[in-house]
């Protein structure tokens, strides 16, 4: 697909949205609306494939993710009133967008429901890789027991290793498991899916008091705040231990940078930048900024 776009006789539409798609697993949410606005614009002079509704519905999908309900609803209603938007491969993605919204909107058991719901579609119409996505929404609104069984189902017939950690990310999730929702977020970790890795230590937060709970809630918000413009219901269900000046200061300290370095960027004094270091160490029971860097992995 690509070289065909490289040399000129492609279809950039349907290249740029299938782009989108990737971002939707990796978290980059403005990345990927910006493809989707990217394809919908070359879709509207040349659509043979007759994809816009699709481009429209991933679409949708990102700007929930957001937090913009309002435009993923105007982009769904495009969709329902474009005749090619009727099709499964279209309504997956407005729906699951519906499903963000409920979320959004603090209805996540409902939103998981409606999640399942547009999995069992996806799936009945053989779209088998975006039902496990839907259904595996449920897992990121904290109702990861509703997506085991058809998440195991579906990871059982081979349909993919995508699948497979989808599946296991349930289970664990589900089980309250929480050194295999660790591992899960290290596999997370190493295909990109940063997202899901904020959310696995937002569940293990869930899981753990002290010193553990606090490391859990820091990593799922620094690795959520790396996906801009990303908004997780299941995220925002953890406090972040750390102050924005805390956490300014620890990151810079972790990144090699001296007290005084520090002050001098921050105009404050060295020895309010240690205080501030000090309290860090307790909320996180460390004592040197070796410690400090392994909680701020690049």
């Amino acid at each position: 697909a690509r070289e065909s776009l490289q040399s000129g006789v492609g279809l950039p539409g349907p290249w740029l949205f299938v782009q989108a798609m990737g971002r939707l697993f990796t978290g980059d949410v403005v990345e990927g609306r910006q493809l989707c606005a990217e394809a919908e614009a070359q879709l509207a002079e040349f659509d043979p494939l007759g994809v816009a509704p699709q481009a429209h519905g991933i679409r949708a999908l990102f700007e929930s993710m957001a937090g913009n309900k309002e435009t993923a609803e105007s982009l769904a209603e495009l969709v329902r009133k474009d005749p090619r938007g009727a099709p499964t491969r279209s309504a997956v993605w407005v729906d699951r967008a519906a499903a963000w919204n409920v979320a959004a909107g603090g209805e996540p058991e409902r939103a998981a429901d409606l999640a399942v719901k547009t999995g069992e579609a996806a799936v009945a119409g053989t779209h088998y890789v975006w039902g496990a996505f839907a259904h595996h929404d449920a897992v990121r609104f904290g109702h990861p027991d509703k997506a085991v069984e058809p998440l195991r189902a579906l990871a059982e017939e081979g349909r993919g290793p995508l699948v497979g950690l989808l599946a296991d990310h349930a289970i664990a999730a589900s089980a309250g498991d929480r050194g295999a929702l660790l591992g899960v977020a290290l596999r997370c970790q190493q295909s990109g899916a940063h997202a899901l890795v904020s959310e696995c230590h937002a569940a293990a937060a869930m899981l753990t008091t002290g010193v553990e709970q606090r490391r859990h809630a820091h990593l799922a918000w620094l690795v959520h705040d790396r996906c801009i413009g990303f908004k997780s219901p299941l995220v925002r269900l953890v406090d972040p231990p750390l102050s924005k000046r805390q956490l300014e200061i620890a990151s810079l300290a972790s990144a090699g940078n001296s007290s005084k370095d520090i002050a001098h960027q921050l105009h404050i004094s060295a020895r309010t930048v240690d205080n501030h270091l000090r309290t860090v160490y307790r909320i996180f029971g460390i004592d040197s900024r070796s410690a400090l860097a392994e909680l701020f992995p690049g």
